[in-house]
């Protein structure tokens, strides 16, 4: 079957409103393409919840007062870290400082190499989702 092109013959208002449409598409795919591409850039956030229930991901909180929040919300889940009752006073960042790592599944923590080079998954403190 052949196709045929039909050529309409269209009023100056009614070749300005379908040009108006054209460009509203466009605008409409531009939108669409710079949201995607926003949101590749954002950074996961990880919930807390689900890094709690995992056996391979660390938090690591390269400053005291990271540390100190974590806890807090480690502790207003229920979690207690190596059975201190009110653990926020001792957050055990002295011994490592900046590469202080916590890993909530196992009340574990360490420096960060040492769970890099185990294989665990280090997720920046800044990329966890308290609120989960």
């Amino acid at each position: 079957m052949k196709k045929s092109r039909v050529i309409l013959r269209v009023d100056d208002e009614t070749a300005a409103f379908l040009s108006t449409i054209k460009n509203k598409s466009a605008f409409v795919r531009e939108a669409i393409r710079a949201k995607a591409e926003a949101e590749a850039k954002t950074p996961k956030k990880f919930p807390l919840s689900e890094i709690i229930k995992d056996p391979n991901k660390v938090i690591h909180c390269p400053r005291e007062d990271e540390a100190k929040t974590l806890f807090a919300e480690l502790e207003k889940r229920g979690l207690q870290w190596g059975g201190d009752v009110g653990c926020i006073s001792n957050t055990y960042y002295e011994s490592y400082h900046e590469e202080t790592c916590y890993y909530p599944n196992c009340r574990q923590y360490c420096e960060k190499s040492f769970y890099e080079n185990n294989g665990n998954e280090v997720i920046e403190f800044s990329d966890v989702d308290l609120t989960k």
